[in-house]
């Protein structure tokens, strides 16, 4: 393997960091770039200095089953394979290889029982977990080891910083400067379904988004739009997966859904099958967020709202490995655009803060949807650059009348009708929790409201 210009710069970097006393540095590149190809060239490097005996271990951290085999993969292309030893659940162990790849899940499980793995260096892939309690632990184990973060977004899913594991970013080149050369350039396509991202809930989504009319909108937009290609869909959860697959069907489309419970030889059998093309769609939810590396995907739906820029990058970074001619699309359904913007807009990240609110919103602000075809493009454009349509005033957006009986048989209420409705209850339970139905509130939210308004029904009687 022959790695890119750019890696080669990112692997100097991560190398000068380290011999400048750095501890955790935390190497940032868009989903696609090779991140796994600068660790392992990396690790290359180091052996063909020290040798294969000498110099200590390698541990690389990976969380998905899918990441281990891809791991294995990258590391036979830098002919460093047979150096390797895989900690994973039924799978045989090579305690003597200096490179050890572990499922995070299974090495918790053996922290008692492996004294015989002493890492010089921890490699974290997927390194916006690194915070959750398992990989701490880990890490933890060993202080003296140097850990080495990839990631494509530093912060959390709730987009807070990683500074407590990691002490400096190494920032690889943007997705505009990859871009059309080493990543595939992406469309994207907002749709008028507007109250999935004006619920408050994923089960609110979900409930809406299984409904006849609103499964046939997301379906048939991606029919007009993309329906030649290769597509990963997004769903609020699971249900709502296994709705969007089955109306996938309906129309004669080859598609199959996964989910984190599919059973893994299930699941490692229909990854299989969507690598060969047996299938043309994957429908899931927040499983092919990381850790599946279908390079053939052209394009991803987002039937769901999230306020993460961090998972939103993880999404729609999906489609944006390159190809041959190869345009991504991004369908988004759930108004994700308007707060988090073009999904290749470069962002600055903060170790200490993660995601930068201020730029985001100012990232979001430079861009507008097309009146005419959907298309989400920058301001400084006078017209749709996929169209030519010139937009008048902003308008609101349109919906179905059938989905808009959805919307306001469901939409939050004030807080001033929402009390009076309360108060009107008389305390009675079980009106409290047709209201806590009705509006989707959460498990629980009809004995708080008991609670709290017990002064005013005391009152009145």
């Amino acid at each position: 393997m022959n790695p890119w210009p750019f890696q080669k710069e990112v692997v100097q970097r991560t190398k000068k960091a380290l011999h400048s006393g750095f501890k955790a540095p935390c190497i940032v590149m868009p989903t696609g770039s090779g991140k796994t190809v600068v660790a392992s060239t990396i690790i290359h490097s180091i052996m063909k200095q020290l040798g294969t005996d000498t110099g200590g271990r390698f541990l690389f951290l990976v969380h998905r089953e899918e990441l281990v085999h891809q791991t294995i993969a990258t590391l036979k292309e830098i002919e460093c394979e047979e150096h390797a030893g895989i900690i994973q659940s039924g799978v045989a162990g090579s305690p003597w290889a200096p490179i050890q790849v572990a499922m995070v899940q299974t090495l918790t499980k053996r922290l008692h029982k492996v004294d015989w793995l002493r890492p010089r260096v921890i490699f974290v892939d997927e390194a916006h977990h690194a915070t959750a309690g398992t990989w701490r632990k880990i890490i933890q184990k060993w202080p003296k080891a140097f850990v080495i973060g990839m990631t494509a977004t530093p912060a959390r899913t709730d987009d807070k910083g990683l500074g407590f594991i990691f002490d400096k970013l190494i920032i690889g080149p943007g997705i505009q400067d990859l871009t059309p050369e080493y990543l595939a350039p992406v469309k994207l396509l907002a749709v008028d379904i507007d109250f999935i991202s004006q619920a408050s809930s994923l089960k609110m989504q979900s409930e809406h988004g299984r409904s006849g009319p609103v499964l046939a909108k997301v379906v048939e937009t991606w029919l007009r739009h993309a329906k030649d290609k290769k597509t990963i869909f997004f769903g609020s959860d699971v249900e709502h997966s296994k709705a969007i697959n089955e109306e996938l069907l309906s129309h004669g489309i080859k598609s199959v859904h996964l989910d984190g419970d599919t059973n893994k030889q299930e699941r490692r059998s229909k990854l299989e099958a969507v690598k060969r093309g047996d299938y043309q769609c994957v429908c899931n939810c927040r499983l092919f967020t990381e850790g599946t590396d279908w390079k053939e995907a052209e394009c991803v739906v987002l039937a769901t709202k999230t306020q993460s820029l961090t998972l939103y990058k993880q999404m729609i970074g999906r489609a944006m490995r390159r190809g041959v001619d190869k345009q991504a699309v991004v369908i988004d359904c759930g108004g994700n655009w308007y707060f988090l913007g073009l999904p290749d807009e470069d962002i600055e990240w903060s170790l200490e803060k993660g995601v930068l609110k201020d730029q985001v919103k100012s990232a979001a602000s430079k861009v507008v949807q097309c009146e005419s075809c959907g298309f989400v493009y920058s301001k400084t454009e006078d017209s749709c650059p996929l169209c030519a349509h010139v937009n008048t005033k902003p308008m609101p957006l349109e919906v179905d009348a059938n989905v808009k009986e959805i919307k306001s048989e469901h939409q939050k209420p004030t807080k001033k009708k929402i009390s009076s409705e309360i108060i009107a209850t008389g305390g009675d339970i079980e009106k409290l929790k047709e209201i806590q139905k009705k509006y989707g509130y959460g498990h629980g939210w009809a004995w708080k409201m008991h609670k709290v308004y017990k002064f005013a029904w005391s009152k009145e009687r």
